[in-house]
């Protein structure tokens, strides 16, 4: 699994650098890892960017399925679950990325 999420972060960079800002949109797959402390979500999903009057400040649209295996509180163990997570992305995308992000998370 750690294979993929390398291969696809470097899918995905490699998309959005090759795009132009002629271009509309540009679409890519996007594969994902977060974690805090012992807990993590992994996912696959795809994104589609725009860009605004051809330049470098843009915002993007990505969605992805994914599981979670997550601390219970008050109890030991972990809970494991499927995610969906999906967010909004505004701000400059060149060469390194800076942006703001939201996105709704739900149990």
């Amino acid at each position: 699994m750690p294979i993929l999420l390398i291969l696809g972060l470097l899918f995905t960079c490699s998309v959005h650098a090759n795009s132009t800002y002629q271009n509309a949109t540009s679409i890519g797959m996007i594969f994902k890892n977060e974690w805090h402390d012992s807990d993590t979500i992994t996912g696959v999903g795809i994104e589609a960017m725009g860009y605004f009057n051809r330049s470098p400040f843009g915002f993007s649209v990505s969605s992805a399925l994914g599981i979670a295996d997550v601390s219970v509180k008050n109890q030991q163990g972990k809970e494991s679950y499927a995610t969906l997570d999906t967010g909004i992305k505004v701000g400059y995308f060149e060469d390194v990325f800076v942006y703001g992000e939201v996105g709704l998370d739900s149990v």
